[in-house]
């Protein structure tokens, strides 16, 4: 996956500068996955249907459903990946330990999306 890629080299290397540049740029290149709101929990979700709402309202994002859920979690992680250098450009007093932290967050989640869906495509 290209897209993922690109999240490990920015988390990786460079200036942040770039790195926003290039996240929104895979960003603009990946098609949209169809996405419908998830408000109809499967048996066994751990939260039912208003705490879905609420978690959702509070933490302003949507469980969604999707026809390609790869797509789905690839373009989630470069939205936050954005998000976060977004954030930090704008606050470059954060803590150094805490930001790298954050970043080897997303390479960790990068690298797992890759070993799920690239041996998904394998099979």
């Amino acid at each position: 996956m290209e897209a993922l890629d690109v999240v490990e080299t920015v988390v990786l290397h460079g200036p942040e500068d770039e790195a926003r540049a290039e996240l929104a740029r895979a960003l603009s290149s990946l098609e949209e996955a169809e996405t419908i709101p998830h408000t109809h929990p499967k048996r066994g979700d751990v939260l039912d249907v208003h705490e879905i709402k609420d978690y959702d309202h509070y933490f302003q994002f949507e469980h969604v459903s999707s026809n390609d859920p790869a797509l789905t979690l690839v373009r989630s992680l470069i939205e936050t990946c954005l998000a976060f250098f977004q954030a930090h450009a704008g606050h470059p007093t954060l803590d150094p330990t805490h930001v790298e932290k954050q970043k080897q967050g997303f390479l960790a989640y990068s690298q797992l999306l890759r070993r799920v869906f690239e041996s998904k495509e394998t099979q």
